[in-house]
């Protein structure tokens, strides 16, 4: 395991969407397009540079070392995240835990996602995962399903304040890299304590808020309320990252221009909006071995024309 930190950033270029169903929907050029609007710019975790501002969330059996490459070689993503990684395993040395903190420098750069109920614990945690070389940490203070909810983590932590500011200011003082939460609007709709969440981060130390647009109670059901994102970026001057109904390139370009984020986290539409940029690089009549990497800005120069897939940020 190689711990350098920075990462190659992937210059990607359109990600072409697919509706639900169908086929591959031609983008039509720029000149075609009345008044396009503009790139939406890179951003930067404390000293790492998020490009494109897309990030792959932490999804448990899914987001593992494969399927973080594919999606940096794809030029989907700018910061991918391990899967959700216990503090707890990782104190008393679960093997498989362990493993999870595995990665190349070709994904860099990543984030570790950390989640447990102890403030000291969920420090140590992080620690490790520092050490194995993330150049990220994530504190989950958002996940709702119920054995994580039943230990104190993840979305019960929206129940418990004293305790959430106690755990940032733990993880913060432990370690030397960027420190960032992910939450969700609160635990039931009549409440936004994400908005006092992110002023946690901000006055503790913490370098950026991720939010999910759903109450806890909601799991995934129903509508992610993007506006409880826009209030967050209003009242902070950190990062804000967007998450929840980011199912098409269209979609991300909507969450940044009627929320104001810096970033959008693309959960489990991922694999969608990543295997449709790779089939188009299938189809695309390559010889080149390695076909994915077509995507990256050296295999476009070669080719002489800009491959229309990646950054979905930009344009659409």
């Amino acid at each position: 395991m190689n711990a350098s930190r920075g990462g190659k950033l992937v210059d990607g270029t359109e990600l072409q969407g697919r509706e639900e169903g169908g086929a591959a929907n031609p983008r039509p050029s720029e000149s075609q397009i009345p008044n396009p609007k503009p790139e939406v710019p890179p951003f930067a975790i404390g000293d790492i540079r998020v490009d494109p501002p897309l990030i792959l969330a932490p999804m448990a059996g899914i987001t593992n070392r494969a399927f973080r490459l594919m999606c940096k070689q794809a030029g989907a993503c700018g910061l991918v995240s391990t899967e959700m990684v216990s503090a707890y395993a990782l104190r008393y040395g679960h093997w498989r835990t362990r493993a999870m903190l595995d990665w190349t420098d070709e994904e860099r750069p990543v984030s570790a996602q950390i989640f447990g109920g102890d403030p000291d614990v969920v420090a140590e945690g992080a620690r490790i995962a520092e050490q194995a070389g993330a150049d990220v940490i994530e504190i989950n203070m958002g996940c709702p399903v119920p054995k994580v909810v039943k230990t104190g983590a993840g979305a019960a932590l929206l129940k418990d304040l004293p305790r959430a500011r106690a755990m940032i200011s733990a993880v913060v003082r432990a370690v030397g890299v960027p420190v960032t939460v992910k939450t969700r609007r609160g635990w039931d709709e009549s409440e936004e304590t994400a908005l006092e969440i992110a002023r946690m981060v901000e006055s503790l130390g913490g370098v950026g808020i991720t939010v999910h647009g759903r109450a806890a109670v909601q799991g995934y059901l129903g509508r992610a309320d993007w506006g409880v994102i826009q209030r967050v970026k209003d009242a902070v001057r950190i990062p804000v990252i967007g998450n929840g109904d980011v199912r098409t390139p269209q979609d991300a370009r909507r969450m940044f221009d009627e929320t104001g984020c810096d970033g959008v986290m693309i959960g489990r539409a991922i694999s969608k909006l990543v295997w449709s940029c790779l089939s188009q690089v299938s189809m695309s009549g390559s010889k080149r071995r390695g076909g994915t990497r077509a995507c990256s800005s050296n295999a476009s120069a070669r080719s002489g024309r800009r491959t229309r897939c990646g950054d979905i940020s930009r344009g659409t």
